[in-house]
């Protein structure tokens, strides 16, 4: 994140950003223990989730953090928390001096590899919690964008305090500059937990339970940044850059990639690009993400076809991070293609500032996007009061938050709808036809 620390503060100063439980009456709340609570919101239809979803929703729901392996998150911008298996069962103090401090994968002493659940992320100077969870629903609504599975979470808060008291401790062991924005950010949530006005602390603890609140987000496997896209590009001309290029081109989608169309790797990585760019468009600007670039991964996929269908499966990779031989070869035989599929993982500054693709009119000229994608946009419209009640009284989102959502959602789409009928927006990036595995590409009304 680039945005400077009094600049953040300000923004949130303006925002009541309070933590007040009683407010989620349309979430499914189970407790492990009194002061750890999980609140699921994947039963709300406005939303699709798939099995996958259902099961890491629980999976991260079971998790004790209270009894787990925490260690502060010591790099980027924001003061979050890595959770770990803890099967020593150490304290929360012996665990951070014997994992969190050391740079190694693994105890060498014992053998124990550290398995990575997630990041817990609580709400705080340049980190907004609930963005992470808005991000994951519309992410489900749109069938857009690739975003982790996310689930509101408390526990203890004097547990919370003492990872902050670590955190501290660590970097000064660690000897990392007392200057960067990350140290600022654990003296500033320790400052709060101490000081005697708990209006300090309304962000991310409830003190009606004497928690701390937040988002569990779930570690996803085989991630890569994706640098074609997110190598900070200059934001005034990132519609002329190669990959952005193409969502913005009047070029017919078939001039763009080939005569060939999805038959090489070249066409189908690039029809696969184009959807993922013009959906982060559309979601960065409705969602008033301020931070994105440094945060776009990648997952690769093999694509094939079988009996008439689109077939995928994921990329498996050896300890060196390398596709494994025998994959190659078995989809080899299935003439399969290996595409990057873009992946949103870090998503916490969006909901209360400024998108920069607001700001420089990108869905404006938006020219390509996926006939399913507009299609589940323009129901989300019609929904968008369905969508905001959610965000308010499911996930948590400030209600001034929430309402500049459903106006952007209704900004966006009146200048969508516009280009759609006057024909300047195409709804070409329709996968199947593109594959030939449909005679006629999807039809989808602009209204």
């Amino acid at each position: 994140m680039k945005k400077s620390l009094l600049i953040v503060l300000s923004v949130f100063s303006n925002l009541s950003l309070a933590v007040d439980l009683k407010q989620i009456d349309q979430a499914i709340r189970t407790d492990l223990s009194p002061t750890q609570s999980c609140y699921s919101t994947s039963h709300q239809n406005i939303s699709d989730y798939s099995d996958k979803d259902l099961e890491k929703e629980k999976k991260l729901c079971a998790l004790n953090l209270e009894t787990m392996g925490l260690c502060p998150k010591l790099t980027s911008s924001s003061a979050g928390i890595k959770v770990f298996d803890n099967s020593l069962n150490l304290s929360l103090n012996d665990f951070n001096q014997r994992f969190c401090i050391s740079k190694k994968p693994a105890d060498s002493k014992n053998e124990v590899d550290l398995k990575s659940y997630g990041k817990f992320k609580h709400t705080m100077d340049l980190t907004y919690a609930q963005s992470n969870l808005t991000y994951y629903h519309m992410s489900r609504t749109l069938d857009a964008g690739r975003v982790p599975v996310s689930i509101l979470k408390t526990f203890d808060s004097k547990i919370h305090q003492q990872i902050a008291e670590n955190a501290i401790s660590d970097m000064k062991t660690l000897t990392m500059p007392t200057s960067k924005l990350i140290y600022q950010s654990w003296i500033n949530l320790q400052a709060r937990y101490k000081s005697t006005d708990s209006k300090l602390r309304r962000g991310f603890v409830d003190e009606d339970r004497g928690v701390a609140v937040g988002v569990i987000v779930e570690k996803t496997k085989g991630d890569f940044i994706y640098s074609e896209l997110d190598n900070f590009p200059d934001l005034n001309n990132l519609n002329q850059t190669p990959e952005y290029k193409n969502v913005f081109s009047v070029q017919n989608i078939f001039d763009i990639l080939g005569k060939d169309k999805f038959k090489n790797l070249k066409a189908t990585q690039t029809a696969v690009q184009m959807k993922d760019l013009s959906d982060l468009i559309v979601m960065d600007t409705i969602l008033n993400q301020s931070d994105r670039f440094g945060n776009i991964a990648y997952q690769q996929a093999w694509y094939y076809t079988e009996n008439n269908e689109l077939k995928k499966n994921k990329a498996d990779y050896d300890e060196n991070d390398k596709i494994l031989e025998s994959q190659k070869a078995e989809m080899k035989l299935k003439n399969a293609v290996l595409v990057k599929e873009m992946m949103l993982i870090d998503n916490d500054a969006g909901l209360i500032f400024e998108s920069e693709f607001a700001k420089k009119k990108y869905v404006e000229n938006l020219t390509h996007i996926s006939p399913r994608t507009y299609s589940k946009l323009l129901n989300l419209y019609k929904n968008k009061d369905q969508f905001e009640q959610l965000m308010v009284h499911s996930l948590l989102v400030n209600p001034q938050a929430a309402q500049k959502t459903e106006d952007n959602l209704v900004r966006v789409m009146t200048i969508l709808i516009e280009r759609c009928k006057s024909q300047k927006l195409k709804l070409d990036i329709d996968r199947d036809y593109l594959i030939g595995l449909k005679v006629v590409p999807e039809q989808v009304l602009c209204e």
